[in-house]
């Protein structure tokens, strides 16, 4: 799963220190052509034939310092009676972490995005049961504070 940096939107003077923590973040969840968001902690529903593009929004309106997005999948596999477990595995997040300008402002929200697709594979003579991916999404101020939020997404065979 290929996460990347899409950019920042508008920026803000760096502060000297922040009291309050990031915003909950956002989720922009693209599936056929389609677009829902989900605001803080949320779940998505997917067939395994089905791919999906997942943004996580960072936000804080008196600057962002980092913003980092980690998955973690795992699935079934099932013959007759028997069942097997692929995973959890946990990537290493993919962090963006920004620096004052020339200026000395700051962006106000990060973005990080990856996909969820299969293939979902199994042993010889099982077949795929079901599944979860939990993409885990971090903003830091440059207090330090953060605000992580987990967006589950069911895979369905």
């Amino acid at each position: 799963m290929a996460a990347a940096l899409l950019g920042a939107c508008s920026t803000v003077p760096k502060p000297a220190s922040d009291a309050t923590p990031p915003e909950a973040g956002r989720w922009t969840v693209f599936d056929g052509g389609g677009q829902v968001d989900i605001t803080g902690n949320g779940s998505y529903a997917i067939h395994a034939s089905n791919a999906i593009t997942v943004w996580f929004h960072g936000h804080d309106s008196q600057g962002l310092h980092k913003v980092s997005l980690a998955d973690s999948v795992g699935w079934s596999c099932v013959s007759g009676g028997l069942g097997q477990q692929v995973g959890p595995g946990l990537a290493v997040p993919d962090v963006a972490t920004f620096s004052p300008d020339a200026n000395n402002m700051v962006p106000v929200e990060g973005l990080r995005a990856t996909t969820v697709s299969g293939p979902y594979t199994c042993s010889s003579g099982f077949a795929f049961a079901g599944g979860t991916a939990s993409l885990i999404g971090t903003a830091t101020n440059w207090s330090n504070q953060t605000t992580t939020n987990t967006l589950h997404v069911s895979i369905a065979p």
